[in-house]
């Protein structure tokens, strides 16, 4: 009987294994950011060789307006100014390159045309660019919260209200 108490008490004694919950959830969110990362760079390099491979020729008549509307705004850095057939609204792509969807250049006046490129340009000179990279970083950071998914939505509808704005002020 003796023998009996003593096995009892060893089985009461070792320790169950037990879950570290703040381990555990560490490591989800560390494998969350680093997925949300790679996602992300995976994501820029294919919009850019899709975009390097379906460019096309930018017109004489096409550079002249950029050049044009990087002088009217002050902005010296070299920029390129791409026209390509891989998206179907103008864009902003890192580094410093000004994106015209193929499309637009049929579609357009040439007024048109120059308020689409300087809409581009003004991002580029608030250097909206850099705080895109922020919001993407801080979605990275922060991949399981909505509220972070949602004011970076918000803040992006902001973002091109105001330039929007800068050049309906202007007119």
């Amino acid at each position: 009987i003796e023998h009996m108490n003593t096995f009892d008490n060893q089985e009461k004694s070792s320790p169950t294994p037990s879950v570290n919950w703040t381990r555990a959830l560490m490591s989800i969110w560390r494998y969350g950011v680093v997925a949300s990362l790679i996602y992300m760079l995976a994501a820029y390099i294919a919009l850019y060789r899709r975009v390097s491979a379906n460019s096309v020729w930018t017109d004489n008549k096409l550079y002249a307006l950029f050049k044009e509307c990087k002088s009217r705004l002050g902005v010296k850095e070299n920029m390129r100014v791409i026209v390509q057939r891989e998206l179907h609204s103008p864009a902003l792509m890192l580094p410093n390159t000004v994106l015209i969807p193929f499309d637009m250049l049929d579609d357009m006046t040439e007024q048109q045309l120059y308020m689409a490129i300087a809409h581009e340009l003004t991002h580029y000179k608030r250097r909206d660019q850099w705080l895109s990279l922020l919001l993407m970083l801080l979605r990275a950071v922060y991949w399981f919260n909505p509220i972070v998914w949602i004011a970076g939505k918000m803040i992006c509808d902001d973002i091109e209200t105001a330039c929007d704005n800068h050049w309906s002020l202007r007119l």
